[in-house]
C-alpha cells in the first residue's frame, strides 16, 4: 500500500557458495485531482486544477476555448487553463481527462461556464421633460 516502490535482498547461502536475490515490489499508483467546479464567468477567467500523481500521466481535453497554461512543481502540480470569453446566449462545458493508460489511473473533472448575460440596459431617446426637484 506504500506509494514508493521497496526492494529486499536475499542472500542464500550453501558453504562457499553464495547467491543473492533481489525483488523489487512496485509502489502503488495513484492520480488524484483536485479542482474546485464553480461556473466560470461569460467573460473568461483562469481555473486552478492541482495534481496529485507518483507515476506519470496524461490529459486530453476537446474544447478550442480552453487553454492549458504551462507550470511545473515538484511533488504537487498546479495547472492553469485560461478560459476565453464565451459570447453565446448559451452555457458550455468541456471535460479534462487526467489518465495513466498503463497504470489503469483516470480522473475527470468539467469546466463550466455560464452564457454572456442579456443585454437589459435602457437608452433613453427623445425628449425626457423637466425635472425639478425641492
Amino acid at each position: 500500500t506504500s506509494y514508493e516502490d521497496r526492494t529486499a535482498t536475499i542472500t542464500l547461502k550453501a558453504g562457499e557458495v553464495q547467491k543473492t536475490i533481489t525483488i523489487t515490489q512496485e509502489r502503488k499508483y495513484q492520480l488524484k485531482v483536485t479542482y474546485e467546479d464553480t461556473l466560470i464567468d461569460y467573460a473568461g477567467a483562469n481555473v486552478t486544477v492541482k495534481v496529485q500523481c507518483n507515476t506519470k500521466y496524461e490529459m486530453s481535453f476537446q474544447a478550442d476555448w480552453l487553454r492549458q497554461v504551462k507550470s511545473r512543481s515538484m511533488k504537487e502540480e498546479t495547472l492553469i487553463f485560461e478560459v476565453d470569453r464565451n459570447d453565446a446566449d448559451k452555457g458550455r462545458e468541456a471535460e479534462i481527462i487526467f489518465f495513466n493508460q498503463e497504470k489503469n489511473l483516470r480522473e475527470t473533472i468539467k469546466i463550466r461556464q455560464e452564457a454572456k448575460p442579456e443585454d437589459t440596459s435602457v437608452t433613453p431617446s427623445g425628449n425626457i421633460g423637466n425635472m425639478t426637484w425641492g
